[in-house]
């Protein structure tokens, strides 16, 4: 496990440290929109096939839209102590020994955490992690790394909160959607997707007796109906209810997720008859 996310720039030059942390603005703007149009992809093609199978009603307004709204309040509830990969927030604390600079990178998302580990185009930016495994030890059991020298140094120079005493750079990103940037998957990806969950769901149920399932007993009834899933009877039962749903989801397009509520979104008498929950 990461107990610092850190790295080393040799030498303590101010303009150096400017060009890496100007390098790693541009890599985490680019990894931002990405993930800002994947996690969009996302809530727009669930939103589409909740309304084509029935299980909500069409929303009041463009999908587009409402997919971003949503997608909003999950980012914004994310840095609430909810810490997930829709935290897109990136920020470094910048230190000295006065010899070489050191950074900890403070981010949560794993695209956003690569894209600034490969920002340096010199390679000035050097990984210089604190990492706690079974060598990490207390007592007179533990290894006294290089790594971990230096930063119980830095944090007996800087204190405990680097970011009241040291010099910290914000690099989060600020993007605006853009339609053209949106990539969905195929129908048939998501139709065997939307099986599988199904599927899972309803061995879910079952394990929990139609029960509401307690916190304590939810990963051992899940570890089962997982189990379930990949049974010969589950994906049996999968491969046909990915068949009947496959013609039911419709491809996604930019006009049928910008379109006004009465636009080609197929309705209860375009679906077919058939129960696909079983």
């Amino acid at each position: 496990m990461i107990e610092i996310r850190g790295y080393k720039i040799k030498g303590a030059s101010l303009i150096r440290l400017e060009v890496v942390l100007k390098e790693a603005r541009q890599a985490i703007l680019e990894a931002t929109k990405e993930e800002y149009h994947r996690m969009l992809a996302e809530e727009v093609a669930d939103i589409v096939d909740d309304v084509a199978m029935g299980l909500i009603p069409r929303p009041n307004a463009p999908v587009l839209t409402v997919a971003e709204s949503g997608l909003q309040e999950r980012i914004n509830r994310s840095g609430l102590g909810f810490d997930t990969e829709y935290n897109l927030k990136a920020s470094v604390a910048v230190m000295t020994d006065g010899k070489d600079t050191y950074l900890i990178l403070y981010c949560k998302n794993a695209e956003l955490i690569q894209a600034f580990e490969n920002s340096s185009k010199s390679g000035a930016l050097i990984n210089y992690n604190l990492v706690r495994d079974d060598s990490f030890l207390s007592g007179t059991d533990r290894v006294e790394t290089p790594e971990l020298k230096k930063w119980e140094q830095l944090k007996e120079a800087y204190g405990d909160s680097v970011s009241q005493t040291g010099l910290t750079a914000d690099l989060s990103a600020q993007v605006w959607m853009d339609a053209e940037e949106l990539s969905f998957p195929a129908v048939a990806d998501r139709a065997r997707d939307r099986a599988r969950y199904d599927y899972t769901n309803r061995m879910l149920s079952h394990y929990s007796a139609g029960l509401d399932i307690q916190p304590h007993k939810l990963m051992r009834l899940t570890d089962r109906a997982l189990a379930a899933a990949i049974s010969e009877d589950g994906e049996e039962e999968i491969e046909r209810m990915t068949a009947h749903l496959a013609g039911i989801l419709p491809p996604i397009t930019l006009e049928l997720i910008t379109n006004d509520p009465n636009g080609r979104m197929p309705d209860d008498k375009e679906r077919q008859e058939e129960n696909i929950f079983g």
